[in-house]
Protein backbone atom coordinates (compact mmCIF):
# COMPACT_ATOMS: atom_id res chain seq x y z
CA UNK A 1 0.00 0.00 0.00
CA UNK A 2 1.25 3.49 -0.74
CA UNK A 3 0.66 6.61 1.60
CA UNK A 4 0.08 10.33 0.44
CA UNK A 5 3.07 12.09 0.24
CA UNK A 6 4.32 14.64 3.33
CA UNK A 7 4.73 18.21 2.08
CA UNK A 8 5.62 21.44 4.77
CA UNK A 9 3.30 23.92 4.91
CA UNK A 10 5.84 26.39 5.41
CA UNK A 11 4.82 26.62 9.53
CA UNK A 12 6.62 24.18 11.52
CA UNK A 13 3.92 24.71 14.22
CA UNK A 14 1.31 23.79 11.92
CA UNK A 15 3.29 21.01 10.57
CA UNK A 16 3.57 19.38 14.14
CA UNK A 17 0.56 19.80 14.90
CA UNK A 18 -1.40 18.40 11.74
CA UNK A 19 1.59 15.94 11.05
CA UNK A 20 2.14 17.95 8.14
CA UNK A 21 0.22 18.57 5.24
CA UNK A 22 -0.61 15.59 2.33
CA UNK A 23 -0.54 15.37 -1.52
CA UNK A 24 -4.24 15.94 -2.19
CA UNK A 25 -4.64 17.33 1.08
CA UNK A 26 -7.80 20.46 1.10
CA UNK A 27 -7.03 23.08 3.65
CA UNK A 28 -10.28 25.36 4.35
CA UNK A 29 -9.86 28.72 6.51
CA UNK A 30 -12.47 30.08 7.77
CA UNK A 31 -11.01 33.34 9.36
CA UNK A 32 -11.82 36.94 10.79
CA UNK A 33 -10.89 40.22 9.54
CA UNK A 34 -7.26 40.96 10.65
CA UNK A 35 -6.26 37.07 11.02
CA UNK A 36 -3.23 35.77 9.58
CA UNK A 37 -4.37 34.11 7.15
CA UNK A 38 -2.85 35.46 4.74
CA UNK A 39 0.77 35.45 6.12
CA UNK A 40 0.37 30.94 5.81
CA UNK A 41 -0.56 31.76 1.99
CA UNK A 42 3.05 33.07 2.44
CA UNK A 43 4.60 30.91 4.02
CA UNK A 44 2.76 27.83 1.83
CA UNK A 45 4.08 30.06 -1.43
CA UNK A 46 7.25 30.33 -0.40
CA UNK A 47 8.13 26.67 0.63
CA UNK A 48 6.26 25.42 -2.17
CA UNK A 49 8.59 27.39 -4.35
CA UNK A 50 11.60 26.59 -2.20
CA UNK A 51 11.06 23.22 -3.29
CA UNK A 52 10.40 24.04 -6.68
CA UNK A 53 6.43 22.49 -6.87
CA UNK A 54 3.71 23.82 -8.07
CA UNK A 55 0.93 24.94 -5.73
CA UNK A 56 -2.96 25.30 -6.65
CA UNK A 57 -4.17 28.30 -4.81
CA UNK A 58 -7.54 29.52 -4.70
CA UNK A 59 -9.22 32.44 -2.39
CA UNK A 60 -12.42 33.54 -2.57
CA UNK A 61 -14.14 36.51 -0.35
CA UNK A 62 -17.91 37.29 0.53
Amino acid sequence: MTYPKKVPSGIKGLDRMLNSLFIDDNVVWHEESGSLASQFCMKFIKESQTQNKPFPLYMFQS
